[in-house]
């Protein structure tokens, strides 16, 4: 019974972090790779859909409860990311992602869009592990860092702004 308990405590805690673990990775541009949009219909290349200015990639599984925390960190201080728009990733079933949009109310916030990966190509490509995850790329859409775990509004700002 012991070892159940540990083994569903273990998949838990590595599914979900709230450590800011911080990793510099090259300075690479923005990935191409495609996306289901939030309509449900529409697949398509990221690299038509990347807005001007500073992005972050946060990759969230809606059953997160940091995932959640830095969500509403995030909406909390949009005032400090007006210019930065934030894509929303994750590998979760549509109907997920869609409930998570109608829960927070993200319809109607024009820089948090939500994306689904649906081959994983996020998790490949920055070795993920377990959400939340950010990746933070400046105005010319170069990679400045990636954290894993929670982080706050203000370190994403932080790390645009240097």
């Amino acid at each position: 019974m012991k070892q159940w308990a540990l083994l569903i405590f273990s998949i838990i805690s590595f599914s979900c972090k709230h450590s800011n673990e911080r990793s510099l990775n090259a300075r690479e541009k923005f990935p191409d790779f495609q996306v289901q949009l939030i309509d449900s219909v529409t697949v398509s290349s990221t690299n038509h859909l990347v807005a001007e200015g500073p992005v972050v990639i946060f990759v969230f599984d809606p059953e997160c409860p940091f995932c959640k925390e830095q969500l509403k960190d995030l909406m909390k201080n949009t005032t400090l990311l007006r210019d930065v728009t934030i894509y929303m990733v994750t590998i979760a079933p549509y109907r997920m992602m869609k409930a998570y949009s109608q829960e927070f109310g993200l319809g109607g916030k024009s820089n948090i869009v939500m994306w689904r990966d649906t081959k994983m190509f996020v998790l490949k490509k920055f070795n993920i592990q377990a959400a939340p995850f950010t990746a933070v790329y400046d105005r010319g859409h170069l990679l400045k860092q990636t954290f894993y775990g929670k982080i706050d509004a203000k370190i994403i700002h932080d790390v645009i702004d240097n």
